[in-house]
């Protein structure tokens, strides 16, 4: 499941959008960004970026992209949000 952080008045708009033509499953917690540490988009991007690991694609050539993923995915909202 893909999780989409912002509303539908911000730019999560398109992903929301995309997401409900396309008929997959999402999730869209109200965290705001102050809570969460770092801007929603950041977020968001995270959340698509972690399928990366879900089709196993190697990362390897790309060490800040995995860098900054790890960021992400290692904050505490990122867990709370996804029930970590």
């Amino acid at each position: 499941m893909i999780t989409i952080y912002g509303n539908f008045l911000s730019r999560a708009t398109r992903c929301l959008w995309m997401l409900k033509e396309l008929g997959l499953p999402y999730e869209n917690p109200q965290v705001s960004p102050q809570e969460a540490g770092q801007v929603a988009a950041d977020l968001n991007l995270a959340s698509v970026a972690s399928l990366v690991d879900m089709v196993k694609v190697d990362t390897t050539a790309w060490p800040h992209f995995r860098a900054w993923l790890d960021a992400c995915t290692g904050r505490p909202v990122w867990r709370k949000a996804h029930g970590v």
